[in-house]
C-alpha cells in the first residue's frame, strides 16, 4: 500500500470524528482487547473508537455488528487503522436490526476474503455509512469489497476502493435491491470477471456524484453496470470515469441510466453513455500520474473548476489539484503500460 496517489486521496479524505452527546466511547485495545469485543459492548449510540495500529487475527476479522446505531471508527484515520483479514474472511458483516444507520469511519480494510454470500471486506445487511475508508487488496464472489442487501438505504462518502476483484460482478461494490448514495469516493484498478468492474446494481438505485473511476475492468461494464430489469434509479453527476483497460465506462441493459457533467474518456471497451446522458464531455481529464496510482488533477485538467475548459465551473470527480500542469497520460503511455498497471494481481 505505498502508492503516493492513495496516501494523498486518504489525506484529502481524512474523516472528522464522530460523536453523539451522552454516548459511551469504548477504546480498543486499551479497554477491548479487539474490535469485536468492542462492538459487542456498545449499546445503541456509543462509539467504539481504534488506536493506529494493524489488527489481524480472531475478533479483528469476521467481525458481527448485532447492534443498531453504533458507530466504529479510528482516533487517526484510514492510513493509520488497518483491519487485515490476512485472507482468512471478510472483515465486517453489519447485521443489526432496526433501522438505524451503523456508522463505519476510517479504516483501512485489505486481505479479506468473501464466499458466495459475503463480500470481500464488508458486507451491509442493514442502513449504514462508509466515511472515509479505504479498501484494497480484497476478493469476494459478489463484490470484491462491499456488498448491500437487503433493501436498505447505504452512504458511501469519501472512500477509496483499489485492487479489488469480484469472481463474478462488482469488483469493488455489488448493489442488491439497495439505495446507495455514492459521494466523493475513487475507484482505481478494480476488476470483475463479468459486469461491473468497480460496480455493479442487481437491482435498486443508485444517485452518484463526484466520484473518479480510473482503470477498472469488467465486461461489458469496466466502471459501472446497470443489469437487472429491477434497477429503478440510476444517475451519475460530476465525476470521472477514465482509461479502463477493459469494458466500457457505463453499461446499462435497460436504459434507465442518466449520466450528465461527467468526463467519459479513454475506455476500451469504448465511452457511449446511456440514451438518457446528457452534458458530458468526452476529453483527457488530465491526471497526476497515473502509473504511480495518483489520481489528483493535473493544474491544466479541465476537470477544476477554475479551468477555462470546465463547462460547468465546478470540481468533476473526487479530487481535486495534486501537482503542476501535466498535459494527457495518454500521450506519456501506451495502452499496454495501462492495461499491464491495472490488471489484478493474485
Amino acid at each position: 500500500m505505498q502508492h503516493r496517489g492513495l496516501a494523498i486521496a486518504v489525506a484529502l479524505l481524512l474523516p472528522l470524528a464522530v460523536s453523539i452527546a451522552g454516548a459511551a466511547t469504548i477504546h480498543v485495545p486499551s479497554e477491548q482487547p479487539t474490535i469485536q469485543a468492542g462492538v459487542d459492548e456498545a449499546a445503541e449510540g456509543d462509539t467504539v473508537l481504534i488506536a493506529p495500529g494493524t489488527y489481524t487475527g480472531e475478533g479483528n476479522w469476521n467481525i458481527d455488528i448485532a447492534t443498531a446505531g453504533i458507530v466504529v471508527g479510528s482516533e487517526a484515520g484510514a492510513a493509520a487503522t488497518v483491519i487485515d483479514c490476512q485472507g482468512q474472511g471478510p472483515a465486517v458483516t453489519v447485521s443489526a436490526m432496526g433501522d438505524t444507520s451503523t456508522i463505519i469511519y476510517g479504516l483501512t480494510f485489505t486481505g479479506g476474503v468473501g464466499n458466495y454470500q459475503h463480500a470481500g471486506a464488508v458486507y451491509l445487511l442493514r442502513p449504514a455509512t462508509l466515511r472515509g475508508c479505504v479498501f484494497e487488496g480484497n476478493q469476494g464472489q459478489n463484490g470484491g469489497a462491499v456488498k448491500l442487501w437487503n433493501g436498505g438505504t447505504f452512504l458511501v462518502d469519501g472512500c477509496v476502493f483499489r485492487n479489488n476483484s469480484a469472481a463474478n460482478w462488482g469488483g469493488a461494490i455489488a448493489n442488491n435491491y439497495c439505495l446507495l448514495l455514492l459521494r466523493d469516493s475513487v475507484f482505481v484498478g478494480n476488476e470483475s470477471m463479468s459486469d461491473g468492474g468497480a460496480l455493479y446494481l442487481n437491482g435498486g438505485h443508485l444517485r452518484m456524484r463526484g466520484c473518479t473511476f480510473v482503470g477498472n475492468s469488467g465486461s461489458p461494464s469496466a466502471a459501472i453496470g446497470c443489469g437487472s430489469m429491477t434497477v429503478q434509479e440510476v444517475t451519475m453527476e460530476r465525476s470521472i470515469i477514465a482509461f479502463s483497460p477493459q469494458g466500457s465506462g457505463v453499461d446499462d441493459e435497460f436504459g434507465l441510466a442518466e449520466v450528465s457533467h461527467c468526463f467519459v474518456f479513454g475506455n476500451e471497451g469504448g465511452n457511449n453513455l446511456p440514451a438518457a446522458s446528457h452534458d458530458n464531455v468526452f476529453e483527457d481529464p488530465r491526471l497526476c500520474d497515473i502509473e504511480l496510482g495518483d489520481v489528483t488533477l493535473c493544474a491544466d485538467s479541465p476537470c477544476l473548476a477554475s479551468s477555462p475548459s470546465n463547462p460547468w465551473a465546478t470540481l468533476v470527480g473526487a479530487l481535486g489539484q495534486g501537482c503542476e500542469a501535466c498535459g494527457s497520460p495518454v500521450t506519456r503511455q501506451s495502452w499496454g503500460s495501462l492495461k499491464a498497471l491495472f490488471r489484478h494481481r493474485r
